[in-house]
C-alpha cells in the first residue's frame, strides 16, 4: 500500500507532463501558422514593391512625354500668336 501514493504522484506528474507537451506543441503550431502569414506578407510586399518600381517607370516615361507635348503646343500657340500679330501689324501698316 506504500507503493500506491507513489503510483498516484507519479502518475500526476506524467499527466502534468503530458499538459505541457500539449501546450508546447499547441504554441508550435501557431508559431508555425505565424511563420506561414509573415512569408504571405513578405510576398505580396515584394510583388507590391515590383509593381511601385514599374509604375515609377512608367510615371517618369509620362512625365517626359507631357513635357514634350508641352513644349511642342507653346511652340505651336507663340507661333500662332506671333503670326496673328504680325498680320494685325501689317494690315494696321498698310
Amino acid at each position: 500500500m506504500t507503493s500506491e501514493p507513489r503510483l498516484q504522484r507519479i502518475e500526476e506528474r506524467l499527466d502534468k507532463i503530458c499538459d505541457a507537451i500539449e501546450r508546447i506543441a499547441r504554441t508550435e503550431e501557431r508559431v508555425h501558422a505565424m511563420m506561414e502569414y509573415a512569408n504571405r506578407l513578405d510576398q505580396r510586399l515584394e510583388k507590391l514593391e515590383i509593381d511601385n518600381h514599374a509604375i515609377k517607370s512608367s510615371l517618369a516615361l509620362n512625365t517626359k512625354t507631357t513635357k514634350n507635348g508641352e513644349w511642342f503646343v507653346k511652340i505651336v500657340l507663340t507661333a500662332a500668336v506671333t503670326s496673328a500679330v504680325t498680320a494685325f501689324a501689317l494690315k494696321v501698316v498698310s
